[in-house]
């Protein structure tokens, strides 16, 4: 019974929150293996960036919609574990 804008609104919003968990668990997990990510020429600890693309980059994500992702990081480096691997191993686990 909602109007379009609200449920087109919420399902980006879900589409969201859901890939952020997502990004967040995947995260947690290769950290506990491998260790944290350090950025090799600012040796700080580096994250993934997700962009939505489309609907989803537009907030006009509805039921039929597929979602288009762009991953990046900053910076080439390894990580800090006992089983040391490169950052953009790291990204690709």
């Amino acid at each position: 019974m909602a109007p379009l804008s609200e449920v087109i609104t919420a399902l980006s919003e879900l589409a969201d929150a859901s890939i952020e968990a997502a990004l967040s668990q995947a995260h947690h997990e290769t950290v506990e293996r491998f260790g944290e990510p350090i950025g090799e020429t600012s040796g700080k600890p580096v994250r993934m960036t997700v962009l939505g693309l489309g609907k989803l980059g537009g907030r006009e994500l509805n039921m039929s919609s597929d979602v288009d992702l762009i991953f990046a990081f900053q910076e080439s480096g390894v990580t800090d574990g006992p089983k040391s691997i490169s950052n953009h191993e790291f990204f690709i686990k």
